[in-house]
């Protein structure tokens, strides 16, 4: 089966492929589906199926984030400013004496990439949820208030 925008039972079969829940792994994608943005938080392993002759295209298949990495990176740089300047408890254990150290870490761990270390560990995420619980405040609009 096809899994593209131009094969109904494909497209039909899309929220399968991406669900990071799946009892099941998915064995098989292309590159061009892979550089269109679907969030496919299963795919462990990519072969490339063709030349890539453009630097962004390559990119975007092996480097895309997550919808939900994206969306808390952006609820992240939205309220950077309103980030804490004073030590703070991240966690049970976890204390945050020096802020602007962590967060200049946190910033270069978001240059760096899904690929970056602390990235592909799950340690960026946790600390961008965790500081989304602590000092999230959003209205219906997902706005800081």
């Amino acid at each position: 089966m096809r899994i593209t925008g131009d094969n109904p039972e494909g497209k039909a079969e899309l929220d399968n492929f991406i669900d990071p829940e799946s009892r099941y792994p998915v064995i098989v994608t292309t590159s061009k589906l892979l550089s269109t943005g679907v969030d496919a938080q299963t795919c462990k392993l990519v072969v490339l199926d063709r030349r890539i002759g453009s630097m962004t295209e390559f990119k975007q298949i092996l480097t895309a984030w997550t919808e939900a990495d994206a969306a808390l990176i952006a609820w992240y740089e939205s309220a950077r400013d309103r980030m804490p300047t004073e030590p703070f408890r991240l966690a049970q254990g976890v204390a945050v004496i020096g802020p602007t150290k962590f967060f200049d870490t946190l910033e270069r761990d978001i240059r760096a990439g899904p690929a970056g270390a602390r990235a592909r560990m799950g340690a960026l995420q946790f600390d961008l949820k965790r500081l989304q619980e602590l000092f999230g405040k959003t209205n219906d609009n997902g706005r800081l208030f």
